[in-house]
């Protein structure tokens, strides 16, 4: 998300794609939640966990791969899957394996250390990669990245 725009402005965009992006991966995010909803009645939430985490490896390499304007607009329907099942399904992995007096202290934790610190680090580290390489080596290696943190989960 934190490098979208720039690519938008790479291909010419203006804040109007911008805004058009961000409402994309908006909206689409509540379908998602709704379908995780009905899936989780008939599969696991591992099963959901590791679809999002497929949804998140394809948008990160996706990203690696535009060459227009509308394909980097349209991969945002892929971050609205991506996010849209990753958010519910990790709650309830966080309610499946934590206490209930923890469970809000856990809920808390993950979102800062997924949202925050990760956030934080993670968009330092692919400014550094990005100015050094450019946009399409940062993306592979944070392809590469969250392929390792899929396996780990594994």
């Amino acid at each position: 998300l934190t490098y979208t725009p720039i690519l938008l402005v790479d291909f010419g965009g203006t804040s109007y794609h911008n805004g058009l992006s961000m409402a994309i991966n908006t909206v689409g995010m509540f379908p998602c939640m709704l379908i995780y909803t009905a899936a989780l009645k008939k599969v696991s939430n591992h099963a959901l966990y590791l679809v999002a985490c497929a949804f998140t490896l394809v948008r990160i390499f996706s990203l690696a791969l535009v060459g227009s304007l509308e394909s980097t607009i349209a991969v945002q329907i892929i971050n609205s899957a991506s996010f849209g099942l990753l958010q519910p399904a990790m709650l309830t992995a966080i309610s499946h394996v934590t206490p209930l007096s923890l469970r809000s202290t856990a809920i808390t934790i993950c979102t800062a250390s997924l949202t925050a610190v990760s956030g934080t680090v993670g968009n330092y580290v692919a400014g550094l990669i990005a100015e050094a390489w450019g946009m399409k080596v940062m993306f592979v290696a944070f392809t590469v990245v969250a392929v390792l943190g899929t396996l780990c989960y594994l």
